[in-house]
């Protein structure tokens, strides 16, 4: 049995792509400017003319570049918003590049985060904020982008405790990869919400604790939120699974 993978090198196309992003986030390149020529990239990198292609094409579908046609066209550097993130992230998690398990994996390194900073700056305003959000629990809903829309109400609070605009900013984006999830779920499972229980009662916990001012449990009690969330959602995508296999047979045996 083998104690080491083999080791796989990189194609060219991946390694320039790689170093032409860096270049862009680096500034190198500011967003509307425009890309040296293929001509001059393959000369650049000492590299052919398909693996400058194949790397402006990974940029593309990244969303870090965009291409026009013309005599006036190019490579141009698209400005980095926080909907080209939310795009770039669609298109992976479509190509099932990424799974719910890394995205909460991530999310509740995060959350534990923002739970622990929000809990040393709660202020009477923000109490009564996240108060009246935890009200809103006591209402049933009666679908999964419903439970999440409660739960993003309660987590951009959070955020906004934080204090940190860069741990806000990933809230928001996380919030944004979980929607898409939730709306394929909602739209064309057709599993209904009361297939788990409801998740939202269980942010009560990490309500307390910020309000409270205890960072400490705070943080456990976010992190254990997004775990709990994420076997959920896991669950529920893999019954998604189950039921589209089971349709073509359904089919058959109703011909």
């Amino acid at each position: 049995m083998r104690r080491f993978k083999p080791i796989i090198k990189p194609r060219v196309s991946e390694v320039m792509a790689e170093q032409l992003k860096q270049s862009i986030i680096a500034g190198s390149f500011k967003a509307g400017s425009k890309l040296p020529s293929a001509h001059n990239l393959a000369e650049e990198f000492q590299v052919s003319r398909t693996a400058v292609h194949e790397a402006l094409r990974f940029l593309e579908g990244s969303g870090f570049i965009i291409t026009r046609q013309g005599q006036l066209g190019g490579s141009f550097v698209i400005d980095l918003t926080f909907e080209s993130l939310v795009k770039a992230f669609q298109e992976l998690f479509i190509a099932k590049s990424i799974s719910i398990e890394e995205i909460y994996h991530v999310k509740a390194i995060v959350d534990a985060e923002v739970a622990r900073l929000a809990a040393l700056n709660v202020t009477p305003e923000y109490a009564k904020r996240l108060n009246d959000a935890a009200d809103a629990e006591r209402f049933p809903v009666k679908s999964w982008s419903g439970d999440l829309d409660r739960m993003t109400a309660i987590y951009f609070i959070f955020a906004e405790m934080c204090g940190n605009r860069c741990l806000e900013a990933l809230v928001r984006l996380q919030i944004s990869q979980i929607r898409i999830v939730v709306d394929a779920i909602d739209k064309e499972s057709g599993i209904p919400f009361n297939f788990l229980d409801s998740n939202s009662a269980c942010l009560r916990p990490t309500i307390d604790a910020v309000m409270a001012g205890d960072a400490g449990v705070a943080a456990r009690s976010a992190k254990e939120y997004a775990a709990k969330y994420a076997n959920n959602l896991t669950k529920v995508e893999k019954a998604c699974f189950r039921m589209k296999r089971a349709m073509p047979l359904t089919i058959a045996a109703n011909e």
